[in-house]
């Protein structure tokens, strides 16, 4: 359940990801006269009469908020294996959020293709080589490496397999798992999700100057 706070968030989130994206839009299909940026009844009017685009827009809002919050309970309450969990999911979330948005705007493929992808591709992929070939730049190999070792530790969470053991020793399968997540710095993986964040933002910066230029009118003249 969200309290008022997270749905304030949300509606926060909301707001800054549709009227960016309707202006970048915009902007990408030519609708924008780029020497009338800083003219606000014209931007205004623009938007106006092209509200028709919102329908054909594809509008991802994912409140990673929630899921660090969720994290950050889990661990206070050292239920340290469900934190595991969400951290991972939250990363995987993230990642397919960024090719949702790059796919179509570098390659003319439809959204049965983009999703066929982003389904067929695994985690190690989508930070490793394919990451590499749509952007034509590398994550930082360190942040990298702290995502294959939470995703890794997820998958044992997510994939445990119990082998027989011999009842009160502390030598069996389900012991073990608990003294890998135990020796993990659960906490950390808040921590890789901000950076991993950044990364992204970067990129998208980087590839698509468009977004610059919506979030900067976003900034001035609807906040």
């Amino acid at each position: 359940m969200y309290d008022n706070e997270d749905l304030e968030q949300l509606k926060k989130k909301l707001l800054a990801s549709l009227l960016p994206n309707l202006i970048s839009n915009l902007l990408i299909n030519k609708l924008i006269d780029t020497a009338r940026l800083d003219d606000k009844e014209y931007i205004h009017k623009v938007m106006s009469e092209n509200l028709h685009l919102i329908d054909e827009m594809k509008i991802q809002v994912t409140d990673y908020h929630t899921f660090i919050k969720g994290m950050k309970s889990e661990i206070d309450q050292s239920r340290l294996k469900t934190a595991v969990v969400i951290g991972g999911t939250c990363i995987e979330h993230i990642m397919n959020h960024f090719y949702q948005d790059a796919l179509p705007l570098l390659f003319d493929l439809d959204q049965g293709e983009i999703n066929k992808v982003i389904g067929l591709l695994k985690l190690p992929d989508k930070v490793g080589w394919f990451y590499k070939v749509t952007t034509k730049v590398s994550l930082p190999k360190e942040l990298v490496n702290k995502i294959l070792e939470i995703i890794s530790l997820r998958n044992k969470v997510v994939y445990f397999q119990a082998v027989p053991e011999i009842i009160d020793t502390n030598s069996g399968s389900y012991q073990k798992l608990n003294n890998i997540v135990q020796s993990f710095d659960v906490s950390s993986i808040i921590t890789t999700i901000k950076e991993l964040e950044t990364e992204l933002e970067k990129v998208e910066k980087d590839l698509w100057p468009e977004i610059n230029i919506a979030n900067d009118i976003f900034e001035r003249f609807f906040i």
